[in-house]
């Protein structure tokens, strides 16, 4: 009899476990997946120009895999509106956009110290502005002198790349020489 009460109380600790479970699965999928109804009035929202681009108020934006402080590097500017398009890569007879502001890099006291020079090779991820949305090294000749480089990199500023009468992001190499005077 004992046996059975407490394989009854086991089962009743189950169901309700189980149930607390359940409800909770249920409250944060209602939180997170967007109702279908609201869904379809927020994409009611403004107008679409002649690109196909919705004009209006977005309700929420939410950056992918960006850091808040990469996000606010980047500020949308106004006037210039276009599709979404892949960016580019500069080879061939695509050139990388014209530079139209540029930082020299400031050259650590460290590697001046120890006389490291070279060329620190950087691969350039340009928005539809011409500003420097991302910087990668390539080639590194030390982590002091590619830092600077990258300080420096974002502080440029390139002429739009304009491709088809719309502006193009564009993916290029820059490279950015130390040299000790």
């Amino acid at each position: 009899m004992k046996k059975m009460k407490d394989m009854t109380i086991q089962w009743r600790n189950f169901l309700i476990i189980f149930f607390i479970i359940f409800l909770l699965g249920v409250v944060v999928g209602f939180l997170i997946i967007p109702h279908p109804q609201k869904q379809k009035e927020e994409t009611k929202i403004g107008s679409e120009n002649s690109y196909g681009v919705i004009e209006g108020v977005v309700s929420e934006v939410r950056p992918s895999n960006k850091s808040v402080k990469e996000v606010a590097r980047v500020e949308p500017l106004e006037g210039v509106v276009s599709e979404v398009q892949p960016p580019i890569r500069a080879i061939g007879d695509i050139k990388p956009p014209k530079l139209i502001k540029r930082v020299d890099p400031i050259y650590p006291e460290k590697s001046r110290k120890a006389e490291v020079e070279g060329e620190v090779i950087l691969e350039v991820h340009t928005d539809i502005y011409g500003r420097v949305k991302r910087a990668q090294v390539l080639r590194s000749i030390d982590p002091l002198l590619d830092k600077a480089a990258i300080d420096a990199i974002f502080q440029w500023k390139y002429e739009p790349k304009i491709i088809n009468d719309r502006p193009r992001e564009v993916i290029f190499t820059v490279p950015i020489k130390f040299k000790l005077k």
